[in-house]
């Protein structure tokens, strides 16, 4: 997501916010806190694994860049115009947590035999922790599934044929960024 502010000389700057892959790919340069530099290899592979790192305890990452444009690039409103050669900013990470109740239902329903649906438009990894947190991942583990995957079982119901499942929202189209459609757990 971008937004464009003009100041009061001229200049436009875009603000340009996202998964952290897809704006790493865009950029060009790096805000490193003291001055900004060409971007290495070894920047991109450190914020990405700092990315990976947040995710695998359920954080939702963002990352956040600029870039100084012409105002009639602004006018275009054309993304591969607006969005390239970024010069990386940070990464913001969040978190929702869940609350002690789901927990306990949680608990209570999977005990029942009660097959869950959780749906969500997070990163995969993310989605396998929360999965995790929530207790819905089993003895033989949680299998992510994207939306450019097919069901489990040639199944065109989002809901698997086994005693636990989690359904996750269908990725976007924007990027690389893979989101999860649904992961599945049986135990």
């Amino acid at each position: 997501m971008t937004s464009m502010r003009q100041g009061t000389d001229g200049p436009v700057t875009a603000w340009v916010k996202g998964a952290p892959e897809s704006i790493l790919a865009r950029s060009s340069r790096i805000d490193d806190g003291t001055r900004g530099r060409d971007i290495t290899d070894a920047d991109r592979a450190a914020r990405l694994a700092l990315h990976t790192e947040k995710v695998s305890r359920a954080l939702r990452n963002l990352a956040f860049a600029r870039r100084s444009i012409t105002p009639a690039d602004a006018t275009t409103g054309d993304i591969a115009v607006i969005e390239k050669a970024l010069t990386v900013l940070g990464l913001v990470s969040m978190i929702d947590p869940i609350r002690t109740a789901v927990l306990e239902v949680m608990a209570d329903v999977i005990a029942a035999g009660v097959k869950v649906n959780i749906v969500t438009g997070d990163f995969p990894p993310t989605a396998a922790a929360i999965a995790r947190q929530a207790g819905l991942a089993g003895d033989d583990g949680l299998t992510i599934v994207t939306g450019t995957e097919p069901a489990p079982n040639s199944c065109r119901c989002p809901m698997p044929r086994c005693s636990r499942t989690l359904s996750l929202a269908e990725p976007s189209s924007a990027g690389s960024h893979q989101k999860t459609k649904y992961a599945s757990s049986t135990s």
